[in-house]
C-alpha cells in the first residue's frame, strides 16, 4: 500500500476553479464531469488561467445528471441553465477540442467577467478536453516540501490541478512510479510521466492573480530542468474512487 486518497478535484468549465469532491467515477477519459467544456476565444482557441487569470475566479458545476451547468462569478451572480447544444465550433489547445457552443446566457457572462470574447464550447465525447493526460497524481508531501523550501506554512495545492492528492508517500516520491500502476478505489491508472508545470501555478486559485512564484521556487530545488510537480496518469480501468480509498502500486 502506498498510501490513501487525500483528495479528488475537477473543474467542468477548463480553467475555472478548481474543486474538492469526495468521490468520483474515473472514465478512460478521466473523471467524469472534469473538463467537459472549454472557453474559445473566438479567433480559433482556448482561453485558459494561463492567457485569462479571470477564469479561476469562476466556479463552475455540472448537475448530477450531467444536464445543468451552473457558473458562479465572484461578484455573487449565478447563472444556472440546461446545456443546450447550438452550433459547431472547435478551438486549437494542445490539439483541436472539437464540439458544439454552449446556446443560452454563458457565453455572455463569461465575456462580461473576463473583458473580451469568449464563447461556451461543449466538447464531443471522442475529444477529450485534458490537456497531456486525463488524470494527474501528486503526493501531499511533494506540495508541502514546496512549502517548505518556500518558507510558507503552506501552499494551496488548488494552484497544481491535480486530479487525486495522496497521502503517505514521501516528498516527489511519485515521480518514481512512472511505467508502474496505481490501483485506488475501483481504477486503476498507469503513471507515464512526470508533470512539467506552467505559470498557472503562480496564480491564486481563487482569484487568478499572481501571487507565488513557484516555479522560481521548484527550479531552485529540483533544478531548471525540472520544474515539475507530480505525475501525468494513462486510466487502465475506470471505476469510482473515494477520498479515503487505499491507494496501491501493482
Amino acid at each position: 500500500m502506498a498510501g490513501t486518497v487525500a483528495a479528488l478535484r475537477l473543474a467542468p468549465v477548463k480553467g475555472t476553479a478548481i474543486q474538492d469532491v469526495e468521490r468520483a467515477t474515473i472514465a478512460p477519459g478521466g473523471l467524469a464531469g472534469d473538463r467537459r467544456f472549454s472557453v474559445l476565444d473566438g479567433r480559433g482557441g482556448l482561453l485558459t488561467a494561463r492567457r485569462a487569470g479571470p477564469l479561476l475566479g469562476v466556479r463552475s458545476t455540472l448537475g448530477d445528471d450531467g444536464r445543468t451547468l451552473s457558473l458562479a462569478f465572484p461578484g455573487g451572480e449565478t447563472i444556472s441553465a440546461p446545456v443546450t447544444l447550438g452550433a459547431r465550433a472547435s478551438g486549437e489547445y494542445f490539439g483541436h477540442r472539437r464540439g458544439r457552443l454552449v446556446a443560452g446566457p454563458f457565453s455572455a457572462a463569461l465575456q462580461r467577467h473576463l473583458g473580451r470574447p469568449a464563447q461556451l464550447l461543449a466538447h464531443d465525447d471522442d475529444s477529450p478536453g485534458w490537456d497531456e493526460a486525463p488524470v494527474t497524481l501528486v503526493a501531499r508531501a511533494s506540495i508541502t516540501e514546496l512549502a517548505r523550501r518556500a518558507g510558507r506554512d503552506a501552499v494551496d495545492a488548488r494552484r497544481f490541478r491535480m486530479s487525486v492528492e495522496v497521502d503517505g508517500p514521501a516528498a516527489h516520491e511519485e515521480d518514481g512510479w512512472i511505467g508502474r500502476e496505481v490501483a485506488l478505489g475501483g481504477a486503476v491508472l498507469r503513471v507515464v510521466a512526470t508533470c512539467e508545470r506552467c505559470v498557472i501555478t503562480t496564480r491564486d486559485p481563487h482569484t487568478g492573480t499572481v501571487d507565488f512564484n513557484a516555479l522560481r521556487v521548484l527550479a531552485g530545488y529540483r533544478g531548471k530542468d525540472d520544474v515539475c510537480m507530480g505525475v501525468l496518469c494513462r486510466v487502465v480501468r475506470g471505476g469510482e474512487v473515494s477520498v479515503g480509498d487505499a491507494v496501491a502500486l501493482r
